[in-house]
């Protein structure tokens, strides 16, 4: 984390900006993991997964005051508008910011029930619950 390596901020700031984002990526790699094993039991492998995705709880709840923090936290802190800004030119942010980054999972957290009910419409064909179409 460069914001906190360099010391643009003191650490507990940073905690309160970051929270736990550091926990969400071990449970997204191990839902990811398995379905790259296995693509027919996909629902399964949420249930076996779903109480990993509790630690979101405390990410959610911290994200709320997130965005007005950092504005704060940008108005008195220069080096860390400096630093935001010239990450900011980087190509590989894609113009997106840092309050863009730290949505994300979040988004992500809300795409999986729609995943899910998509692909309980509409199984391919070769999977065992593909009996034809399903009524509405």
């Amino acid at each position: 984390n460069p914001i906190r390596d360099r010391a643009l901020l003191p650490k507990e700031i940073v905690a309160s900006l970051f929270s736990n984002i550091h926990a969400l990526l071990p449970v997204n790699t191990a839902v990811l993991e398995a379905l790259e094993k296995n693509t027919d039991n996909v629902g399964a492998i949420f249930l076996e997964n779903v109480s990993n995705f509790r630690v979101y709880s405390i990410y959610v709840s911290a994200h709320v005051h997130t965005r007005g923090k950092l504005a704060t936290y940008v108005k008195q802190y220069p080096l860390l508008k400096h630093h935001l800004d010239a990450c900011a030119l980087y190509q590989r942010c894609r113009n997106l910011l840092l309050p863009d980054f730290l949505i994300m999972p979040l988004q992500r957290l809300c795409v999986y029930p729609s995943l899910l009910e998509n692909l309980l419409r509409a199984p391919p064909s070769t999977h065992p619950e593909a009996t034809g179409p399903r009524p509405a």
